[in-house]
């Protein structure tokens, strides 16, 4: 594990992950394997939008519902979560810059590209990272073709990673 989780190196990659691929970390579905290999990385960042930590709550619920998992699991995702989130994770605040930027999103694609208000605000937290080499990790096929369009790296875990888009310079 990193030291601390704002030291960069010039070497490491900075990975952005929306909820749908964040998910994959606490239940076994497609994409799983690719998402913890990149958990596993020391040397990378993970970082995801404050946005997620409530969304992760909205997820492993619906999948309570769906009874895709038991209660326990649930439970131990929770707090698994919550221990990666304090060792693991950088968390991006949900801030009055990533609403406005997320706005923008909307305004410049919404006409032609359908763009939901939470994708809007994790693209837009994405975008709003100041790193050099930043990664959006999402299994949504549409959200990937938006951050190409925002000239940011996309990649699907769903397809192993070959969903890639071209990445920001």
């Amino acid at each position: 594990m990193k030291s601390s989780q704002n030291e960069k190196t010039e070497y490491e990659q900075n990975y952005f992950f929306d909820t749908s691929a964040l998910i994959k970390l606490y239940h076994h579905e497609e994409g799983t394997e690719w998402v913890d290999r990149i958990f596993d990385q020391e040397i990378c960042s993970i970082i995801i939008s404050e946005l997620a930590t409530i969304e992760i709550y909205s997820g492993l619920a619906r999948k309570l519902r769906m009874q895709e998992i038991t209660k326990q699991a649930k439970h131990e995702a929770i707090e698994n979560f919550h221990k990666d989130c304090k060792m693991r994770f950088i968390i991006a605040p949900l801030s009055g810059m990533v609403v406005r930027k997320a706005r923008g999103l909307i305004k410049a694609h919404g006409d032609t590209k359908r763009i939901r208000t939470l994708d809007a605000l994790q693209l837009a937290s994405c975008l709003l990272e100041k790193h050099e080499r930043i990664v959006f990790v999402c299994a949504d096929k549409n959200l990937i073709q938006l951050a190409k369009l925002e000239a940011v790296t996309g990649i699907n875990p769903e397809v192993g990673g070959s969903q890639k888009t071209s990445s920001r310079n």
